[in-house]
């Protein structure tokens, strides 16, 4: 779209085009393929009982989350990150960091509690 702007000098115009930014966000990533990793991962892996134990807390954040519990899925879910630095296996941090990505994720969209509301 074209503009016409008024020049300070009364005999001229600018013309100009209007400015756009375009900001593409990418889909945030399901939590269940972050479980199906997690799940494969934990068969295999000699952490699996860390890995066991953070995929207990990682399905009760899925149930919380489909049930539309956003806050009660945020703390499980970071119990979940939790067990997961109990393991030392190679294959873990970047599992980790893909449901790092998903708590922020999950964090921007919990409701903003104000101090008055914390205090009842």
């Amino acid at each position: 779209m074209l503009w016409l702007r008024p020049d300070p000098d009364p005999a001229a115009l600018s013309i100009y085009r209007e400015p756009q930014l375009s900001v593409d966000i990418p889909a945030q990533e399901p939590l269940a393929s972050i479980i199906t990793d997690l799940e494969t991962l934990a068969g295999v892996s000699p952490d699996h009982k860390a890995l066991k134990k953070s995929l207990k807390y990682l399905k009760k954040a899925q149930k919380e989350f489909d049930k539309g519990n956003l806050e009660k899925a945020y703390k499980q879910a970071l119990k979940t990150t939790d067990k997961l630095l109990d393991s030392q296996d190679p294959p873990v941090p970047p599992l980790r960091q893909r449901l790092d990505h998903w708590i922020r994720w999950l964090a921007l969209s919990l409701p903003i509690k104000n101090e008055e509301q914390d205090d009842d």
